[in-house]
């Protein structure tokens, strides 16, 4: 695939059979940083997205599925976080 796309997802992930906060966003972070609006201005709202950012770059908060198809809620085969993408940018960008 010559696609690679890179974007934070705030979503909980399944473990052993229970939706929870992914590392990055655990401790009570989560519902915060997904109630964010679109035009986030304040600075204690800017301090969260910049540690989702950081989260992200960890592997500590996923990447977005490429697509989540209905009725099923399955999703195309991404790259499930950012590093994976990354290092599949670079092959493709080095090939």
């Amino acid at each position: 695939m010559g696609l690679v796309r890179l974007n934070i997802s705030v979503r909980p992930v399944l473990e052993s059979g229970v939706w929870t906060a992914p590392p990055g966003l655990a401790d009570g972070r989560f519902a915060p940083v997904a109630a964010l609006p679109a035009d986030a201005v304040e600075p204690a709202q800017i301090a969260l997205i910049a540690q989702l950012g950081r989260g992200w770059m960890a592997a500590d908060v996923p990447d977005q599925p490429l697509i989540t198809r209905l009725p099923q809620l399955d999703c195309v085969p991404d790259d499930g976080t950012y590093g994976e993408a990354k290092a599949r940018w670079l092959t493709l960008t080095q090939a």
